[in-house]
């Protein structure tokens, strides 16, 4: 929670519109263990319904590389902004991405309670 909605709407351009599908890229990256290493193959935006008052999703498409072999990774994450507050959902999944339906349902949660804490 942020003091203020002026503060929550100030954070979301800074972080969330400008730096954030970078971050999740990282986030992939460095999940990368001595035995499995996880690469970044493309990174996009997620067209997204209204969630909340803002909302953004991004998706970091890679391979996971270990000595069995390769596997395709998908890291999802959908950020939420109701209020004072954002909140963060991110979903991982091999072979595909999570459903688009399961995803949208979480954020949705995520957004009410988000709603209802201020």
């Amino acid at each position: 929670m942020y003091g203020s909605s002026a503060k929550e709407r100030t954070f979301w351009h800074r972080v969330v519109v400008r730096r954030l599908e970078t971050c999740v890229a990282d986030s992939l990256k460095a999940g990368s263990t001595s035995s499995v290493t996880f690469k970044v193959n493309h990174e996009s935006l997620l067209s997204l319904p209204r969630i909340g008052a803002r909302d953004a999703g991004y998706r970091v498409a890679g391979t996971a590389l270990s000595t069995d072999g390769s596997q395709s990774v998908y890291l999802d994450v959908l950020v939420v902004g109701n209020g004072s507050a954002i909140g963060a959902v991110s979903f991982t999944n091999f072979f595909n991405p999570v459903s688009r339906s399961l995803e949208l349902r979480l954020a949705r949660v995520v957004a009410k309670r988000l709603g209802n804490a201020g």
